[in-house]
């Protein structure tokens, strides 16, 4: 599905078996910098992310951001650019626009969860799209300039108007980059 700024972005849709033809909780899965849905929510053992979600009925959209797995990065370039970093939410946006269309989906119940730089990018969106998300889980966030003394990169500083509400962070003691 396109995105605002015509980034035709990637993604795997999943549904129980066994959904009603309307009206279930979905979840949008978002993957870190430098990796895609399939490394962060797809291998882990025997069962994935994906399914324990689908077991619990919830419908499951798993994208990959802009410049990563089957989404190209604006203009078909190669190389990132900050604005790319900056406008990740859009990926997010589209899901959403996207998911409105969707029969089985209540668009009034859905979470983003993000994982490290997508984690970021869940609570870029929760605040730009407060009304269209319920819930954010952002688990280790943080994206880090390694070449400047491992200084944090806001993302998405200025979006206005920015209303972020009920987000869960979870950072563990080794997440933390030692300055």
């Amino acid at each position: 599905f396109p995105s605002i700024d015509s980034v035709m972005v990637g993604a795997i849709f999943g549904r129980p078996d066994q959904a009603p033809p309307e009206g279930l909780p979905v979840v949008i899965l978002v993957h870190d910098f430098s990796r895609d849905y399939l490394q962060d929510w797809f291998q882990i053992g025997t069962l994935s992310f994906e399914d324990l979600l689908l077991e619990q009925e919830y419908i499951v959209l798993a994208i990959n951001l802009r410049g990563h797995g089957n989404t190209p990065l604006p203009d078909n370039r190669q190389s990132y650019q900050l604005e790319d970093l900056e406008n990740s939410y859009l990926d997010v946006q589209a899901a959403l626009t996207w998911l409105r269309r969707r029969p089985e989906v209540d668009i009034s119940r859905v979470a983003v969860v993000g994982t490290g730089f997508g984690g970021n990018v869940a609570y870029m969106s929760m605040g730009s799209f407060p009304q269209q998300i319920k819930t954010a889980v952002v688990l280790s966030p943080g994206f880090w300039d390694v070449g400047d003394n491992n200084k944090s990169i806001a993302v998405g500083e200025g979006l206005t108007p920015f209303k972020p509400h009920s987000t869960l962070f979870v950072v563990g003691e080794r997440n933390l980059i030692p300055t």
